[in-house]
């Protein structure tokens, strides 16, 4: 397998894949989002995204 570089910034150590986790989101009152996330399931990945970016310049650097 072939090691990962960004072209354009020269990364060959961080990158990332986004994931969703399940968690929970606070609401107010008028059910309004609160943007507060909270009781994060680390242990429970709903769906893998398969690009991988970049965690210098958020490039897309491989499949």
């Amino acid at each position: 397998m072939e090691l990962l570089k960004c072209d354009k910034c020269g990364n060959i150590k961080r990158f990332y894949r986004n994931i969703s986790v399940s968690a929970k989101l606070r609401v107010n009152n008028k059910g309004e989002d609160l943007k507060t996330v909270y009781d994060i399931n680390k242990d429970d990945c709903d769906n893998y995204f398969e690009p991988i970016y970049c965690c210098e310049c958020g490039t897309q650097v491989g499949e």
